[in-house]
């Protein structure tokens, strides 16, 4: 379910949680990369200062633990296909021209940095020897600064 609230100066959206609280009911079997649950939260606070406008907004994403195999290894609670769970925030400023033709958006993606794998690939065989394993990356793996300018002609 998706909840939203929000009004002219500030908003929150809540998804994957249920209206009436905030709490994350994590699982606790493990789950495929099918069944792999995402949680998100994301606020926002619209101010202005003169005429110039300003938006700060930032989002958590929490993912449940990760099995990223269906062989045997499954039932295994150190088995390095399992990804543990783990949560992600990113912030941003947006500044906007008294005129509004022109927004400034200043953003840091993975806001604490946190190391994450994106996917496992058994590699036996090609290099490594026996029981070799890839790890993918994501983008957000490191954390980023940003900054993009839009106008309006």
């Amino acid at each position: 379910t998706t909840t939203q609230t929000a009004d002219n100066v500030v908003g929150l959206v809540v998804q994957g949680v249920a209206a009436t609280s905030v709490a994350l009911n994590v699982p606790t079997l493990i789950t495929s990369l099918a069944d792999a649950e995402t949680k998100g939260l994301t606020a926002a606070y619209d101010f202005g200062v003169g005429d110039w406008g300003f938006n700060l907004n930032t989002n958590y994403t929490w993912t449940s633990e990760t099995l990223f195999t269906n062989l045997a290894d499954a039932n295994n609670p150190n088995s390095i296909w399992l990804r543990a769970p783990f949560g992600l925030a990113n912030a941003a400023i947006n500044i906007t021209t008294p005129n509004e033709r022109m927004k400034v958006n200043l953003y840091v993606k993975n806001l604490f940095d946190r190391q994450y794998v994106a996917g496992l690939r058994r590699i036996s065989g090609s290099v490594g020897g026996a029981g070799a394993v890839a790890q993918f990356l994501a983008r957000d793996v490191d954390r980023y600064f940003g900054a993009s300018v839009a106008f309006k002609f």
